[in-house]
């Protein structure tokens, strides 16, 4: 009997150290979870800086404000996609680029189409 209770005892004691150690691996996985969320945010929060002080800028010269034209994703998608997304770019956010962003499109990239090249001029006209 006393062998039992001391098994017991034993056993019982491997149980809660298995629940800690449960406990203590969905701590870790939830600090791993935040902490990407975290990272995530702090990104969105630069890029949002970034924006609005470009914003300000382009009111300060007297430009339309514009949000939409990052010319960073322009330059990943032109350097996975080639010169057509330049073309696509254009189509989808031309119109929301001040003239100083398109015309630094039209300086950074020597080679487009011509289609990239006319919707790059009609938008500098606007």
């Amino acid at each position: 009997m006393r062998f039992f209770s001391l098994f017991f005892v034993f056993f019982m004691s491997l149980d809660l150290s298995a629940s800690e150690k449960e406990k203590i691996l969905r701590l870790e996985a939830t600090v791993e979870q935040l902490s990407i969320q975290l990272a995530e945010k702090s990104l969105e929060n630069k890029r949002l800086t970034a924006a609005l002080k470009e914003a300000m800028e382009s009111s300060r010269r007297g430009e339309r404000v514009t949000l939409g034209c990052d010319l960073d994703l322009l330059a990943k998608n032109y350097a996975f996609y080639g010169h057509n997304s330049i073309t696509s770019f254009l189509k989808k956010s031309g119109e929301k680029c001040t003239k100083t962003q398109l015309i630094t499109i039209s300086k950074s990239y020597s080679y487009m189409s011509p289609d990239a090249r006319r919707l790059l001029e009609y938008y500098k006209s606007l």
